[in-house]
């Protein structure tokens, strides 16, 4: 069997590493593959040494179509655009095509979208929710749900001991994800920690990451002695390592495989009750849930949690249990048997 992956994002976010996972697993199975993306897409880089792997360019949804995919079996389109190329290119080769929709943004309701949708041989929601934006789209899709995985974030001993020597006996509050607050309300999270500083000087609030709004919240931040802004890294887990509690605000979300990470460390998780969060978090069993937006919510939230070394015990525990059932070998494992599904007819 052979595959041909579309991905035509810029970065490198959730729905790039979740991309990757899935062609390192599929590779491991055996399978052959080609992703098309962009010259310069990091995915590039990040699956260089993917055996069975090949690459071809598209800068945009019309180009690197034509000749060259004689080998491939199924197209699997992973975002937006690489939803339209997908559907281009089945129009001149006759081949089979699935679409993975990773947000919970409602869809473009032009012809185009619409017929990509409707044509396409499969659409996997990452979780229930996505599933349900999905049916009161479109009527007669093939709508299944497989959720993301989370791949190994190893943590390295010489900088783990490094932190925690920095960050000593203060209260380590953690947050994972790119720099851009109407997707995951960071700005909730800094008026949180200005709520909580005078009660609890002992916190301290640490945002992994870089995005557009950057600037925005380090101006925010400013003069908040208990925030700290630590930029992007290829190790999160030397931070998740130390982190006493993963706070995760976003005003909406596809799954939040940030979460699962954070739970695969052991990290006691706080999240909000939108999108596909609950399919993960369980409200007072493996975390808690709050209102989106809610600052005040969020800041009662981590001094409860603080208080309570009982249930960040609980949470722990439940967490990895958790993560554990969100590997890359059963998302492998499912959608290959979707592709064979397919195939067979």
């Amino acid at each position: 069997m052979h595959i041909t992956h579309i991905n035509l994002a810029r970065g490198f976010a959730g729905g790039e590493r979740q991309t990757a996972l899935l062609i390192g697993k599929l590779s491991e199975l055996g399978l052959g593959q080609c992703l098309v993306c962009k010259k310069d897409s990091p995915l590039r880089t990040f699956l260089k040494n993917t055996p069975g792997l090949s690459f071809r360019k598209a800068q945009n949804m019309f180009s690197g179509h034509g000749f060259g995919f004689k080998k491939t079996d199924l197209f699997h389109a992973h975002e937006a655009k690489a939803a339209h190329w997908a559907f281009l290119e089945t129009r001149i080769c006759k081949k089979p095509y699935v679409i993975t929709r990773r947000v919970p943004n409602p869809l473009k309701r032009n012809r185009l979208t619409t017929t990509a949708y409707q044509r396409a041989d499969a659409v996997v929601a990452i979780s229930t929710t996505i599933k349900q934006i999905l049916s009161a789209y479109a009527a007669g899709l093939n709508l299944s749900v497989i959720p993301s995985a989370i791949g190994e974030l190893p943590s390295r001993p010489k900088n783990v001991s490094r932190l925690k020597s920095r960050y000593g006996d203060l209260f380590v509050v953690g947050h994972i994800g790119t720099l851009r607050d109407r997707a995951k309300g960071q700005t909730n999270l800094i008026e949180a920690a200005e709520i909580l500083n005078a009660k609890h000087p002992g916190f301290h609030f640490v945002f992994l990451g870089k995005g557009e709004d950057e600037r925005m919240l380090k101006s925010r931040a400013e003069g908040i002695k208990n925030i700290e802004f630590a930029g992007f890294t290829e190790y999160p887990g030397d931070y998740l390592a130390v982190m006493d509690l993963f706070a995760f605000p976003s005003p909406d979300e596809g799954l939040g495989s940030s979460i699962l990470d954070a739970m695969a460390y052991g990290v006691p998780v706080i999240a909000s009750n939108v999108g596909g969060i609950p399919d993960i978090v369980r409200h007072e069993q493996n975390g808690l849930l709050i209102p989106p937006r809610n600052s005040r919510a969020l800041a009662d939230a981590i001094s409860k949690l603080y208080e309570s070394p009982e249930s960040r015990r609980q949470f722990s525990a439940e967490g990895r249990a958790t993560a554990a059932s969100f590997s890359p070998e059963a998302m492998g494992e499912r959608y290959l048997d979707l592709y064979r599904k397919i195939l067979v007819g």
